[in-house]
Order: C-alpha cells, then structure tokens, then sequence
C-alpha cells in the first residue's frame, strides 16, 4: 500500500551553524562534511524517508542493500541522527588498500574495516572494532550484507557472516532499503546527478541462533521495494 504524504516526507538540513560543543564531540572536518552531505542531499537529490517511527533507541544495526557510495550517506540523513552515532562497516581492499583514499575517508566518517572474504580473523578485527565504537554510548551501526554494491536493481545474497555482527553484539537488526541511490550516483561516478533517493526502514528484528535471521531480513528489504514499486 502506498505511504501517505505524512509517512513520506524529505529530512530537512539543518542550517549551517557551528557551535563549539559539536566541535568538542566531532572533529572539525566529519562536521563539515555532514553539513554539506545535509545540504547537497537537500538541494540536489533529496531523500525521502518512511518508517523513521520503527528505529528503536540506541544501540542498533541497521542491514541495508548497497548501489552506491551515497547509501550509508542516505541512512544517516534518514535516521535524523547526527553522523558521529554511526558507524560503516566497510571492504577493507577499497576503503583501506589505498593510503590516500584510507586517510581522506578516516576525517569524514566512522568506518570499521572488514574483509570482502568475512575471514575469521577479519571478522574478529570488524567485531572488536564495533565493540570499541559502541562503548561510546548512543551509538548504532551500519552492514551492507551482499559485501558490495549492485549495478542492477536487484538485491543479492546476503554473506554468511553478516548474521554473526547482531548475534555477537546482541543488536536488534533494522532491515532498509533503498531506493534510487544507484542511478544517482552509480559505481564509477564521482559526483551525484539529480535525482530523489527513498529510504524505507522496516521494523526490528532479533538475530536467532539458527542461519534464517538475515534471509528474513532480506525478504523484508525485498517486501519495501516492492511496496515502493505499487
């Protein structure tokens, strides 16, 4: 069933202001970039956001599908929370391979390096890394199950390994999906085009002790698309 006017609407930036104590709790330049990722989003390819009632308090983890380096962007902006609550879980060989794409990406969001492969001993490092970010309080994270972005509109499998992060750390999981974020800005492109991205959040879910946890959330990523579609 489509979303009413009130249940879909744009997350609005706020205005450009800088205070010192969001300067104590951030550094500068992740502060700056959130406020021009608000900005442009708002200007440029607006997100529209339905469910926002389903997120739960702090801490949770949020298992979206992957089209686009704009995606964990688009779910931070949805959530209404500040960037400094999340945390990416990101592919080691891309974000962290290349020293200089490793230390621009170090100053403008909070990423956890994990393996392609989910290794064991790369899972532990990405484990322990989201323990050490949680610690913080009032504090949430960010998986893409399928490990990379999709250059169709389809969703693929979910790795294995994804069920291991909210059984671990005991998180109930917020299946979202998004929509619109590949054509706008789609793999090998540098700067997004115009357009709208929709973030539909789905309800909590708690991980089982059996492998159904992540096909159930990936159904229910794959229900909000097709309701976007009717």
């Amino acid at each position: 069933m489509p979303a009413t006017e009130v249940e879909r609407r744009s997350y609005v930036a706020p205005p450009l202001s800088f205070s010192w104590r969001a300067l104590r709790g951030q550094q500068i330049p992740q502060l700056i970039f959130e406020r021009l990722a608000r900005v442009m989003c708002r200007m440029w390819c607006p997100i529209h956001v339905v469910g926002r009632d389903n997120l739960p308090n702090a801490p949770f983890l949020i298992c979206a599908n992957h089209a686009s380096h704009l995606d964990a962007v688009a779910l931070m902006i949805a959530s209404g929370q500040p960037f400094e609550r999340f945390a990416t879980m990101a592919a080691a060989d891309y974000f962290f391979g290349d020293k200089l794409r490793r230390f621009g990406f170090k100053y403008l969001l909070n990423l956890i390096s994990i393996d392609r492969l989910a290794t064991p001993l790369s899972v532990h490092k990405a484990l322990s890394g989201c323990t050490q970010f949680l610690q913080q309080g009032n504090r949430n994270l960010i998986l893409f199950p399928e490990g990379t972005r999709s250059t169709t509109d389809e969703i693929g499998t979910f790795k294995a390994a994804a069920v291991l992060f909210p059984r671990r750390l005991g998180l109930p999981i917020i299946p979202v999906f998004i929509g619109g974020s590949g054509r706008v800005l789609p793999k090998g492109r540098f700067f997004p085009k115009r357009g709208t991205i929709e973030v539909r959040i789905g309800k909590p879910l708690w991980a089982r002790g059996d492998d159904s946890t992540m096909e159930d959330t990936r159904n229910q990523i794959l229900a909000m698309r097709e309701q976007r579609d009717e």
